[in-house]
């Protein structure tokens, strides 16, 4: 047999997916195959670097808890302190 597409690709998914697979399935009026083989292909996966987002959030924390830090001394009568440059 020479089929156009001669390669098969199988996994699993559970009963909950199945359903809402061939639910979309149903509404597209396509065969099984032909669906996912759309929704892999025509697709476009976006994948997004959240390091630098992390980076931020970290400093951003180290700061308030250096401005929780201020206020806590001067809501117990410490007097503020500069920083002489």
């Amino acid at each position: 047999m020479n089929r156009k597409r001669n390669i098969q690709i199988k996994f699993w998914v559970n009963e909950d997916e199945y359903i809402k697979i061939t639910e979309k399935v149903k509404l597209s009026k396509m065969q099984m195959g032909r669906y996912m083989r759309n929704a892999a292909l025509k697709k476009q996966i976006i994948i997004y670097d959240l390091t630098s987002v992390f980076e931020l959030s970290a400093q951003v924390s180290r700061i308030g808890n250096n401005i929780n830090q201020i206020a806590k001394k001067l809501n117990q009568g410490g007097a503020a302190r500069t920083a002489s440059i």
